[in-house]
């Protein structure tokens, strides 16, 4: 090799070189880093205002929804009445009288009639429906605790005692139904947790509207399309959905559209669909554990509520589609509840035998508004004898 060639590789093997040229490496290192760095931090910011400004649309579009519609907050249109009923604070110093129970108790009472009838006969007080289409006992006690929480504590309570609950399985009965449990108002206000995850579990479903209410967007969208699609149908089908109309202004859901006495003897020869409760079946024996010894039961006498059991008319085809399909007869029932009542501050009304007429009657156990009239007129009068009076007239819960 000539000294030129190796003073050339030298020179281009120098420290000097070998250093400028790593400096400029690690500059370069460190600008895609920093470059990195921002394209990262760009996209995150992007990402949490995507999603900051998709939970504001999407609940700015969620609270037009519910402020042009009725979204469901409970397991029915009935019971999202009754738990707006049970908000209501008190009038003065008026005492107040709950009825609750399931649809039975909610198409036959007359609550506004029954407050009139029984202040002809010297009891001020305002009757108040809280009873709901298709809810368990737990989810009635919900709206009653939900009344007293607001300071309403009633001057007694009147549980509409419904047959099928004999027959249903008394364990199912002390917990809420799965349908409370699934809505808005289960999700929100029925928790059983009180810690910090409970706290959060109802902020979130208090705040996704859209999600709480999809059901609602559901039935809205299928009604647009059915309406486009087929308007002769909706037009004929649309009148005879309104068979029961909206509650009053005290709870009574009046039920129209009377059946025949021909209509109810064929309703009584099918085998009826045990709807609503739980476990219902021939081979249960007939068990009054949930009035004896049920929830409501034990929350009035924790809490000194006098009880009423009222066991409402049936018509007689019932009586036997009942002994036919449950084995459960008459004289079963009244046993059963008469022992349950069989205890300090409980009284039993009995009226299921006062009404015979089929034009009171839309099936085989629920009222029309004519029969809803006549019973009512019947329990008020039944009210106002003693012991049943005197204890109405007594100076206690929210009018002490």
């Amino acid at each position: 090799m000539s000294i030129a060639s190796f003073g050339t590789v030298l020179h281009i093997s120098s420290p000097a070189r070998g250093s400028a040229t790593s400096s400029e490496t690690t500059s370069t290192i460190r600008a895609a880093d920093d470059a990195a760095r921002l394209t990262l931090v760009r996209k995150l910011a992007v990402i949490l205002f995507s999603i900051l400004a998709a939970f504001l649309a999407f609940e700015g579009l969620a609270r037009i929804v519910v402020t042009l519609g009725q979204p469901l907050l409970g397991t029915t249109r009935d019971y999202d009445a009754k738990y707006s009923l049970a908000l209501l604070p008190r009038e003065g110093d008026r005492r107040t009288v709950f009825c609750l129970g399931d649809s039975l108790s909610c198409r036959a009472i007359y609550s506004e009639l029954l407050s009139a009838r029984l202040a002809d006969g010297g009891i001020d007080v305002e009757v108040r429906n809280l009873a709901a289409s298709a809810s368990w006992p737990m989810d009635q006690l919900f709206l009653l605790k939900l009344a007293v929480g607001r300071g309403v504590k009633p001057q007694a309570v009147m549980y509409d005692c419904a047959p099928l609950v004999l027959k249903a399985d008394p364990r199912a009965l002390q917990t809420y139904s799965p349908r409370l449990l699934s809505s808005y108002i289960g999700k929100c206000f029925v928790c059983d947790r009180t810690d910090w995850i409970g706290h959060w579990e109802r902020i979130f479903h208090q705040n996704c509207y859209l999600w709480t209410f999809r059901a609602y967007i559901k039935e809205r969208l299928a009604d647009m399309v059915e309406r486009v699609c087929t308007p002769q149908k909706w037009t004929v089908r649309y009148p005879a959905r309104k068979v029961y109309s909206e509650p009053s202004l005290h709870g009574w859901g009046p039920a129209y559209l009377p059946a025949t006495e021909d209509e109810l003897a064929r309703v009584a020869l099918l085998r009826p669909e045990w709807r609503g409760f739980p476990g219902v079946s021939k081979s249960r024996p007939v068990s009054a554990e949930v009035f004896a010894d049920g929830p409501i039961t034990r929350y009035c006498a924790e809490n000194r509520i006098p009880l009423i059991f009222l066991w409402l008319p049936m018509h007689p085809t019932a009586e036997k589609a009942f002994t036919k399909h449950l084995g459960l007869t008459a004289e079963a029932c009244r046993q059963a509840y008469s022992s349950a009542a069989n205890r300090p501050g409980v009284s039993f009304v009995d009226l299921h035998d006062i009404d015979r007429d089929p034009r009171h009657f839309v099936d085989l156990v629920h009222m029309s508004a004519a029969g809803a009239v006549a019973t009512t007129e019947r329990l008020a009068e039944m009210l106002k004898t003693p012991p049943l009076s005197t204890m109405l007239k007594e100076r206690r819960g929210d009018a002490q």
